[in-house]
């Protein structure tokens, strides 16, 4: 931050925000105390970089960005935004129908090499872990499972264990390489639909 004294009495306060990670617009609170008195003020951040200008009529002598920790701090688990990147954080246990293992190959060695554990039966585990279902739904209900194209949703693990649960269908390994090729550009989807190379649903 800098000041800069504008007149007698108006002092110009400048300062620079950045945000890291995926951007989004944020109202972003601002204490400031000065000699004679503490006014608030709330900022809205529009572009990842932002500088912003601040008529004071003293010299400010303390500036707090965010005092409460409304925006930076350690957000609880079920604040946290659910998404594919979620599955990246820790490992967990891969559940597929063994007959399948051809079409889901290459999404079955993506996982294995962020140390998931194949499990090839369809079976719902009540895990307090990552459960990431290929092609079998373990809530039809949830997972809804397409006539052709390729489909990912995950959501909280209702057992717990700060986790998720996956899940993914393809139609055919086509439809696989291409959905999965774009869902890696939409990683911050929490629920993916493609078909015939198009993007046709995200959330």
């Amino acid at each position: 931050a800098q000041i800069y004294k504008y007149h007698e009495d108006t002092y110009l306060l400048y300062f620079f925000l950045v945000q890291s990670g995926h951007f989004r617009k944020l109202k972003v609170p601002i204490w400031i105390r000065t000699q004679n008195y503490k006014k608030e003020f709330l900022l809205t951040m529009s572009n990842r970089k932002e500088i912003f200008q601040l008529a004071l009529n003293s010299m400010p002598e303390e500036i707090l960005i965010d005092p409460e920790f409304k925006l930076w701090r350690e957000l609880e688990f079920e604040e946290i935004p659910v998404n594919f990147t979620s599955l990246e954080k820790k490992p967990g246990i891969l559940i597929y129908p063994k007959e399948k293992y051809p079409l889901y190959r290459h999404l079955i060695n993506f996982f294995e090499d962020l140390w998931y554990q194949p499990y090839p039966q369809e079976k719902l585990l009540k895990f307090s872990q990552n459960l990431v279902y290929l092609d079998y739904s373990p809530f039809p209900w949830n997972f809804e499972k397409p006539l052709k194209g390729f489909y990912f949703k995950i959501i909280p693990n209702p057992w717990g264990g700060k986790s998720y649960i996956a899940y993914f269908y393809a139609s055919s390994i086509k439809e696989l390489e291409s959905g999965l090729k774009k869902l890696m550009f939409n990683k911050n989807a929490a629920e993916f639909k493609s078909l015939n190379d198009k993007v046709l649903y995200k959330k």
